[in-house]
């Protein structure tokens, strides 16, 4: 009877450890570089602004325009980087009151730039360290 009744707990057990397959923290991260740089338009720096790297298959990288100056690049975790390869660039820079949510902000930088089926934008991303320089044009 004691046989029978331990019997009836292995489905369980079983369907438990199957789940569990798919937890943790899994180690199919791609590669990743970094990147320094900086975004100008019309020969002037942006002054702030969202920058983001797109590969071909995979999770985006973002990152922040400060003073022109590319800066805290993430794709998984604070300033991890961003993927090695070719990635598609978009860039966003706006323009407007902070302190009025009712006004829009405008944006800054050429439209074709804030979208990644139209902007011209590219980087060859290796392991470590890169540097790209990126003038936005009308």
């Amino acid at each position: 009877m004691r046989q029978l009744s331990a019997l009836r707990n292995v489905p369980f057990a079983l369907l438990i450890s199957i789940g569990c397959l798919g937890c943790g923290g899994g180690t199919d991260r791609p590669k990743l570089g970094k990147i320094t740089g900086t975004v100008t338009y019309k020969g002037k720096a942006i002054p702030e602004g969202e920058i983001t790297f797109y590969p071909e298959n995979g999770r985006s990288a973002t990152g922040q325009i400060s003073s022109g100056e590319i800066t805290d690049v993430h794709t998984f975790d604070p300033d991890d980087g961003l993927p090695v390869g070719k990635l598609k660039v978009t860039v966003s820079a706006y323009n407007g009151p902070k302190d009025d949510m009712y006004k829009p902000p405008k944006l800054i930088t050429p439209e074709k730039y804030n979208n990644v089926k139209t902007t011209d934008l590219s980087v060859d991303i290796e392991p470590g360290e890169n540097s790209k320089n990126f003038e936005l044009k009308d």
